[in-house]
Protein backbone atom coordinates (compact mmCIF):
# COMPACT_ATOMS: atom_id res chain seq x y z
CA UNK A 1 0.00 0.00 0.00
CA UNK A 2 1.44 3.42 -1.11
CA UNK A 3 1.67 5.98 1.70
CA UNK A 4 0.93 9.26 0.24
CA UNK A 5 1.27 11.27 3.69
CA UNK A 6 4.00 13.90 3.27
CA UNK A 7 5.96 16.53 5.68
CA UNK A 8 5.42 19.69 5.44
CA UNK A 9 7.89 21.81 6.72
CA UNK A 10 7.77 25.29 8.80
CA UNK A 11 9.13 27.31 6.99
CA UNK A 12 7.24 25.74 3.45
CA UNK A 13 3.98 27.41 5.00
CA UNK A 14 2.45 29.80 3.26
CA UNK A 15 3.63 33.41 4.86
CA UNK A 16 -0.39 34.30 5.49
CA UNK A 17 -0.23 31.86 7.73
CA UNK A 18 3.22 32.21 9.55
CA UNK A 19 1.76 35.76 10.44
CA UNK A 20 -0.90 34.38 12.49
CA UNK A 21 0.80 32.00 13.82
CA UNK A 22 3.20 34.42 14.89
CA UNK A 23 0.67 37.11 16.15
CA UNK A 24 0.39 34.77 19.09
CA UNK A 25 3.93 34.87 20.03
CA UNK A 26 5.90 37.48 22.34
CA UNK A 27 8.07 40.47 21.31
CA UNK A 28 11.01 38.14 22.22
CA UNK A 29 10.09 34.91 20.13
CA UNK A 30 9.41 37.15 17.22
CA UNK A 31 13.30 38.40 17.28
CA UNK A 32 14.39 35.07 17.67
CA UNK A 33 12.17 34.11 15.17
CA UNK A 34 13.47 36.16 12.83
CA UNK A 35 17.37 34.96 13.24
CA UNK A 36 16.25 31.53 12.54
CA UNK A 37 16.34 32.00 8.43
CA UNK A 38 16.26 34.61 5.58
CA UNK A 39 12.66 33.22 4.69
CA UNK A 40 11.03 34.26 8.32
CA UNK A 41 12.97 36.79 8.43
CA UNK A 42 11.55 38.80 5.43
CA UNK A 43 8.24 37.24 6.49
CA UNK A 44 8.02 39.21 9.70
CA UNK A 45 10.24 42.23 8.08
CA UNK A 46 7.41 42.90 4.53
CA UNK A 47 4.49 42.47 7.17
CA UNK A 48 2.82 44.65 9.83
CA UNK A 49 3.03 42.39 12.54
CA UNK A 50 6.80 44.08 13.82
CA UNK A 51 4.92 47.42 13.29
CA UNK A 52 1.78 46.47 15.62
CA UNK A 53 4.03 45.21 18.12
CA UNK A 54 6.10 48.05 18.07
CA UNK A 55 3.33 50.08 19.09
CA UNK A 56 3.05 47.57 22.22
CA UNK A 57 6.51 47.85 23.35
CA UNK A 58 7.86 49.39 26.28
CA UNK A 59 9.67 52.86 26.44
CA UNK A 60 10.82 52.97 23.18
CA UNK A 61 7.31 52.93 21.41
CA UNK A 62 7.30 56.80 20.46
CA UNK A 63 3.65 56.52 20.62
CA UNK A 64 2.75 59.62 21.92
CA UNK A 65 3.90 63.49 20.65
CA UNK A 66 5.26 63.98 24.41
CA UNK A 67 7.91 61.19 23.33
CA UNK A 68 8.65 62.11 19.82
CA UNK A 69 8.91 65.75 20.75
CA UNK A 70 12.08 64.84 23.68
CA UNK A 71 13.33 62.20 21.07
CA UNK A 72 16.40 62.68 19.10
CA UNK A 73 15.54 60.02 16.65
CA UNK A 74 13.06 59.06 15.37
CA UNK A 75 13.45 54.33 15.20
CA UNK A 76 11.81 52.06 13.13
CA UNK A 77 9.95 49.01 14.38
CA UNK A 78 12.22 46.62 14.39
CA UNK A 79 14.92 48.79 16.36
CA UNK A 80 11.93 49.91 18.47
CA UNK A 81 11.53 46.35 19.39
CA UNK A 82 15.23 45.79 19.91
CA UNK A 83 15.94 48.41 22.15
CA UNK A 84 12.71 47.84 24.17
CA UNK A 85 14.56 44.45 25.17
CA UNK A 86 17.47 46.86 25.99
CA UNK A 87 15.95 48.49 28.48
CA UNK A 88 14.06 45.44 29.91
CA UNK A 89 17.10 43.62 30.36
CA UNK A 90 19.06 46.76 31.76
CA UNK A 91 21.40 46.38 28.78
CA UNK A 92 23.09 49.67 28.62
CA UNK A 93 26.24 51.96 28.38
CA UNK A 94 26.36 54.67 30.94
CA UNK A 95 28.22 57.37 30.79
CA UNK A 96 28.87 59.91 33.97
CA UNK A 97 29.72 63.83 33.96
CA UNK A 98 31.14 64.61 37.89
CA UNK A 99 30.96 67.64 39.09
CA UNK A 100 33.31 69.19 42.50
CA UNK A 101 29.97 70.58 44.45
CA UNK A 102 27.33 69.15 45.76
CA UNK A 103 23.92 70.69 44.55
CA UNK A 104 19.53 70.12 44.17
CA UNK A 105 19.88 70.50 40.81
CA UNK A 106 16.69 69.70 37.96
CA UNK A 107 16.55 68.93 34.01
CA UNK A 108 14.60 69.61 31.12
CA UNK A 109 15.10 67.54 28.00
CA UNK A 110 14.20 68.58 24.70
CA UNK A 111 15.20 67.07 21.05
CA UNK A 112 18.09 69.17 20.43
CA UNK A 113 19.13 70.22 24.12
CA UNK A 114 19.23 68.95 27.41
CA UNK A 115 18.86 72.49 30.09
CA UNK A 116 20.41 71.83 33.31
CA UNK A 117 20.61 73.67 36.91
CA UNK A 118 22.96 73.77 39.47
CA UNK A 119 23.58 76.58 41.99
CA UNK A 120 22.46 79.50 40.54
CA UNK A 121 22.95 78.89 37.13
CA UNK A 122 20.66 77.09 34.24
CA UNK A 123 23.22 75.41 30.91
CA UNK A 124 22.00 74.16 27.47
CA UNK A 125 23.88 71.52 26.65
CA UNK A 126 23.40 70.45 22.35
CA UNK A 127 22.25 66.77 22.16
CA UNK A 128 24.14 64.33 20.11
CA UNK A 129 24.22 60.51 19.43
CA UNK A 130 25.73 59.44 22.40
CA UNK A 131 24.28 62.04 24.73
CA UNK A 132 25.22 65.28 25.01
CA UNK A 133 28.25 68.22 23.97
CA UNK A 134 28.64 68.59 27.64
CA UNK A 135 31.97 70.57 26.76
CA UNK A 136 30.20 73.68 24.09
CA UNK A 137 26.78 74.74 26.01
CA UNK A 138 24.87 76.71 23.83
CA UNK A 139 23.69 78.56 26.25
CA UNK A 140 24.08 79.92 30.27
CA UNK A 141 22.05 82.03 32.09
CA UNK A 142 22.22 83.03 35.95
CA UNK A 143 20.39 84.70 38.52
CA UNK A 144 22.02 86.79 41.01
CA UNK A 145 24.10 85.17 43.94
CA UNK A 146 22.76 85.84 47.33
CA UNK A 147 22.91 84.17 50.58
CA UNK A 148 20.13 81.63 49.48
CA UNK A 149 19.74 81.99 45.46
CA UNK A 150 19.88 78.51 44.33
CA UNK A 151 17.83 77.44 41.52
CA UNK A 152 15.01 75.48 42.42
CA UNK A 153 13.30 74.29 39.87
CA UNK A 154 12.78 75.64 36.05
CA UNK A 155 10.28 75.21 32.80
CA UNK A 156 10.37 76.76 29.40
CA UNK A 157 8.89 76.67 25.92
CA UNK A 158 10.48 78.11 22.72
CA UNK A 159 9.84 82.10 24.20
CA UNK A 160 10.81 82.45 27.57
CA UNK A 161 12.09 79.95 30.67
CA UNK A 162 11.06 80.69 33.86
CA UNK A 163 12.73 79.86 37.45
CA UNK A 164 12.01 79.99 41.21
CA UNK A 165 14.92 80.50 43.72
CA UNK A 166 15.89 79.43 47.10
CA UNK A 167 15.53 83.28 48.26
CA UNK A 168 11.74 83.43 47.37
CA UNK A 169 12.09 85.44 43.74
CA UNK A 170 11.02 84.15 40.06
CA UNK A 171 13.17 84.58 36.84
CA UNK A 172 12.77 84.89 33.69
CA UNK A 173 14.77 84.70 30.88
CA UNK A 174 15.28 84.37 26.97
CA UNK A 175 16.38 80.65 26.34
CA UNK A 176 17.38 81.70 22.68
CA UNK A 177 20.50 83.57 24.24
CA UNK A 178 19.88 83.89 27.88
CA UNK A 179 19.11 87.21 28.14
CA UNK A 180 17.22 88.34 31.50
CA UNK A 181 14.16 89.80 30.95
CA UNK A 182 12.85 90.08 34.42
CA UNK A 183 13.00 89.37 38.46
CA UNK A 184 10.39 88.90 40.69
CA UNK A 185 12.16 89.67 44.18
CA UNK A 186 10.13 88.25 47.29
CA UNK A 187 7.40 86.71 44.94
CA UNK A 188 6.94 84.67 47.78
CA UNK A 189 7.38 84.47 51.85
CA UNK A 190 9.49 81.87 51.56
CA UNK A 191 11.49 79.54 49.23
CA UNK A 192 10.06 79.41 45.73
CA UNK A 193 9.48 75.18 45.53
CA UNK A 194 7.95 74.93 41.78
CA UNK A 195 7.30 77.01 38.65
CA UNK A 196 5.02 75.78 35.86
CA UNK A 197 4.56 77.88 32.39
CA UNK A 198 0.83 77.62 30.30
CA UNK A 199 0.88 80.19 27.77
CA UNK A 200 1.74 83.69 29.25
CA UNK A 201 0.69 82.39 32.26
CA UNK A 202 2.76 81.25 35.40
CA UNK A 203 1.74 79.10 38.20
CA UNK A 204 4.14 79.30 41.09
CA UNK A 205 4.46 77.63 44.59
CA UNK A 206 6.10 77.83 48.05
CA UNK A 207 7.46 76.78 51.34
CA UNK A 208 5.01 79.54 52.69
CA UNK A 209 1.54 77.31 51.57
CA UNK A 210 0.62 79.37 48.79
CA UNK A 211 0.29 78.98 44.92
CA UNK A 212 0.00 81.71 42.73
CA UNK A 213 -0.95 82.92 39.22
CA UNK A 214 1.15 85.46 37.70
CA UNK A 215 0.48 86.96 33.94
CA UNK A 216 3.84 87.48 31.57
CA UNK A 217 3.26 90.79 30.07
CA UNK A 218 3.40 91.28 25.78
CA UNK A 219 6.62 92.47 25.34
CA UNK A 220 7.84 89.76 28.17
CA UNK A 221 9.25 92.17 30.86
CA UNK A 222 7.41 91.53 33.70
CA UNK A 223 5.00 89.29 35.59
CA UNK A 224 2.05 90.48 37.22
CA UNK A 225 0.11 88.68 39.99
CA UNK A 226 -3.29 87.77 39.45
CA UNK A 227 -4.72 85.34 41.29
CA UNK A 228 -3.36 83.23 44.47
CA UNK A 229 -4.57 79.82 46.06
CA UNK A 230 -3.86 78.99 50.30
CA UNK A 231 -3.15 75.45 50.99
CA UNK A 232 -1.71 75.68 54.49
CA UNK A 233 0.62 73.57 53.95
CA UNK A 234 4.11 73.15 52.57
CA UNK A 235 3.63 73.05 48.60
CA UNK A 236 6.81 70.83 46.97
CA UNK A 237 6.14 70.66 43.13
CA UNK A 238 3.39 71.80 41.16
CA UNK A 239 2.28 70.90 37.74
CA UNK A 240 -0.73 72.16 34.99
CA UNK A 241 -2.40 69.63 32.92
CA UNK A 242 -2.06 69.52 29.23
CA UNK A 243 -5.22 71.54 28.99
CA UNK A 244 -3.77 74.36 31.14
CA UNK A 245 -7.06 74.57 33.31
CA UNK A 246 -6.17 72.60 36.12
CA UNK A 247 -2.97 72.86 38.55
CA UNK A 248 -1.41 70.17 40.69
CA UNK A 249 0.12 70.43 43.63
CA UNK A 250 2.07 68.26 46.24
CA UNK A 251 1.93 69.36 49.61
CA UNK A 252 2.97 67.76 53.31
CA UNK A 253 -0.05 65.57 54.78
CA UNK A 254 -2.79 67.11 57.03
CA UNK A 255 -5.68 66.36 58.84
CA UNK A 256 -7.40 68.14 55.94
CA UNK A 257 -5.78 66.63 52.97
CA UNK A 258 -4.76 62.98 54.08
CA UNK A 259 -3.77 62.39 50.16
CA UNK A 260 -1.16 65.52 50.10
CA UNK A 261 -2.64 66.76 46.90
CA UNK A 262 -4.40 69.10 45.80
CA UNK A 263 -6.07 69.79 42.16
CA UNK A 264 -7.76 72.50 41.38
CA UNK A 265 -9.14 75.08 38.61
CA UNK A 266 -7.30 78.97 38.96
CA UNK A 267 -10.25 80.32 36.95
CA UNK A 268 -13.54 79.12 38.87
CA UNK A 269 -11.09 78.16 42.29
CA UNK A 270 -12.98 74.94 42.41
CA UNK A 271 -10.91 71.92 43.95
CA UNK A 272 -11.51 68.56 43.14
CA UNK A 273 -12.33 66.50 45.79
CA UNK A 274 -10.31 62.95 45.81
CA UNK A 275 -11.93 60.05 47.86
CA UNK A 276 -9.22 57.87 49.39
CA UNK A 277 -8.67 54.70 51.78
CA UNK A 278 -6.10 54.55 54.54
CA UNK A 279 -3.70 53.04 51.75
CA UNK A 280 -3.71 55.75 50.10
CA UNK A 281 -2.79 57.82 52.33
CA UNK A 282 0.55 60.03 51.62
CA UNK A 283 3.15 62.09 53.63
CA UNK A 284 4.86 64.27 51.22
CA UNK A 285 4.30 64.23 47.67
CA UNK A 286 7.56 65.48 45.98
CA UNK A 287 6.76 65.33 42.06
CA UNK A 288 3.72 65.09 40.12
CA UNK A 289 3.35 64.84 36.43
CA UNK A 290 0.06 65.20 34.43
CA UNK A 291 -0.49 62.15 31.77
CA UNK A 292 -3.78 63.03 30.63
CA UNK A 293 -5.75 65.50 31.32
CA UNK A 294 -7.95 63.92 33.95
CA UNK A 295 -5.35 61.78 34.99
CA UNK A 296 -1.98 62.39 37.03
CA UNK A 297 0.92 60.39 38.62
CA UNK A 298 2.32 61.22 41.89
CA UNK A 299 5.14 60.28 44.16
CA UNK A 300 6.67 60.70 47.60
CA UNK A 301 7.49 59.80 51.12
CA UNK A 302 4.94 56.38 51.00
CA UNK A 303 7.54 55.03 48.53
CA UNK A 304 4.59 54.68 45.47
CA UNK A 305 3.85 55.69 42.61
CA UNK A 306 0.66 56.62 42.24
CA UNK A 307 -2.45 57.54 39.31
CA UNK A 308 -5.69 59.43 39.73
CA UNK A 309 -7.85 59.52 37.95
CA UNK A 310 -10.38 62.99 38.02
CA UNK A 311 -13.20 61.11 36.50
CA UNK A 312 -13.52 58.93 39.19
CA UNK A 313 -12.01 61.19 41.67
CA UNK A 314 -10.04 58.24 43.37
CA UNK A 315 -6.39 56.33 42.97
CA UNK A 316 -6.66 53.92 40.22
CA UNK A 317 -3.30 52.06 40.02
CA UNK A 318 -0.35 51.94 42.68
CA UNK A 319 3.38 50.74 41.98
CA UNK A 320 5.04 50.19 45.13
CA UNK A 321 8.71 50.71 45.35
CA UNK A 322 10.55 46.64 46.26
CA UNK A 323 12.79 48.23 48.22
CA UNK A 324 10.12 50.52 50.15
CA UNK A 325 11.93 53.59 49.08
CA UNK A 326 10.71 57.05 48.87
CA UNK A 327 10.25 58.45 45.20
CA UNK A 328 11.97 61.77 44.46
CA UNK A 329 10.71 62.67 40.51
CA UNK A 330 8.65 61.24 38.02
CA UNK A 331 9.39 60.67 34.02
CA UNK A 332 6.40 59.29 31.70
CA UNK A 333 6.09 58.60 27.95
CA UNK A 334 2.40 59.11 28.11
CA UNK A 335 1.54 55.53 27.28
CA UNK A 336 2.98 52.30 29.05
CA UNK A 337 6.21 53.35 30.51
CA UNK A 338 6.73 55.46 34.00
CA UNK A 339 10.01 56.19 35.27
CA UNK A 340 10.98 57.24 39.12
CA UNK A 341 13.71 58.16 40.96
CA UNK A 342 14.18 57.20 44.42
CA UNK A 343 15.81 58.59 47.56
CA UNK A 344 18.77 56.65 47.98
CA UNK A 345 21.17 54.65 45.93
CA UNK A 346 21.47 56.68 43.04
CA UNK A 347 18.66 54.11 41.49
CA UNK A 348 15.62 55.00 38.78
CA UNK A 349 12.75 52.34 38.74
CA UNK A 350 11.16 51.13 35.76
CA UNK A 351 7.27 50.56 35.89
CA UNK A 352 4.81 49.56 33.10
CA UNK A 353 1.54 50.65 33.74
CA UNK A 354 -0.30 47.26 32.19
CA UNK A 355 1.51 45.32 35.05
CA UNK A 356 1.77 45.82 38.90
CA UNK A 357 5.62 44.96 39.23
CA UNK A 358 8.43 46.55 38.83
CA UNK A 359 10.19 46.20 35.66
CA UNK A 360 13.81 46.84 35.99
CA UNK A 361 16.59 49.01 38.08
CA UNK A 362 18.91 51.35 37.15
CA UNK A 363 22.01 52.24 39.46
CA UNK A 364 23.51 55.94 38.09
CA UNK A 365 27.15 54.86 38.72
CA UNK A 366 28.26 57.47 41.82
CA UNK A 367 30.00 56.13 44.61
CA UNK A 368 28.18 58.11 47.36
CA UNK A 369 24.19 57.46 47.41
CA UNK A 370 22.45 60.02 46.62
CA UNK A 371 18.70 61.01 45.78
CA UNK A 372 17.46 61.05 41.68
CA UNK A 373 16.75 64.83 42.20
CA UNK A 374 15.22 64.62 38.12
CA UNK A 375 15.08 62.27 35.77
CA UNK A 376 13.82 62.00 31.79
CA UNK A 377 13.93 59.87 28.79
CA UNK A 378 13.43 59.51 25.01
CA UNK A 379 13.43 56.23 23.26
CA UNK A 380 17.24 55.78 23.48
CA UNK A 381 18.61 57.41 26.20
CA UNK A 382 17.98 58.16 30.17
CA UNK A 383 19.07 61.22 31.46
CA UNK A 384 19.34 61.39 35.75
CA UNK A 385 20.93 64.49 37.72
CA UNK A 386 22.69 63.41 41.42
CA UNK A 387 24.19 66.05 43.72
CA UNK A 388 27.47 65.48 41.86
CA UNK A 389 26.79 63.89 38.72
CA UNK A 390 24.95 63.57 35.53
CA UNK A 391 24.55 60.43 34.40
CA UNK A 392 23.43 59.80 30.42
CA UNK A 393 22.40 55.82 29.84
CA UNK A 394 22.49 54.98 26.15
CA UNK A 395 20.43 51.51 25.13
CA UNK A 396 20.81 51.49 21.31
CA UNK A 397 23.88 49.23 21.57
CA UNK A 398 24.11 46.03 20.45
CA UNK A 399 26.76 44.49 22.79
CA UNK A 400 26.28 46.15 26.13
CA UNK A 401 26.44 44.30 29.81
CA UNK A 402 23.09 43.55 30.76
CA UNK A 403 23.14 44.69 34.35
CA UNK A 404 19.34 42.85 35.20
CA UNK A 405 17.90 43.50 38.77
CA UNK A 406 14.51 42.34 37.74
CA UNK A 407 15.18 38.78 39.47
CA UNK A 408 15.43 39.86 43.14
CA UNK A 409 11.41 41.60 43.04
CA UNK A 410 10.90 37.84 42.64
CA UNK A 411 12.82 36.92 45.51
CA UNK A 412 11.02 39.86 47.67
CA UNK A 413 7.67 39.07 46.46
CA UNK A 414 8.21 35.36 47.67
CA UNK A 415 9.69 36.55 50.96
CA UNK A 416 6.86 39.13 51.73
CA UNK A 417 4.40 36.62 51.11
CA UNK A 418 3.08 38.40 48.07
Amino acid sequence: MTNYTSTLKFDELDADILLLIFDFCSLNDVVALKRVCHYLNCVINDSYLVFRKSKRVLVSNQSTKTVLNRSYAVLNPAEKCRISKNWINGSYKETVYRFKNKYMPWLVLHRDVLWLSQKNTITAYPRTKSGIDFKNPTVSLSIEATSGADVSRFDLNSSILICGDRDDGIWGFDPSNGKRLFSKRHAHMSDVSAVALCGNLIVSSSKDGVAKLWKISDDRTNCTEISKKFMFSRIWCTAVNPMNNLVCCGVARSPSNPLSISIFDFNTKKEHTIYADKGDYQGVVLDVVWETPSTVLTCGSSSCVKLYDLRCNKVVLTWSDPFDTAGYCLATDNSYSVLCGVAMHNRIQLYDKRTCSSVQSFYCNQKMSSPVYSTNFDATHLFSILDSSLSIMDFKGYNNVSKNYSQFYNWIQVKNGT
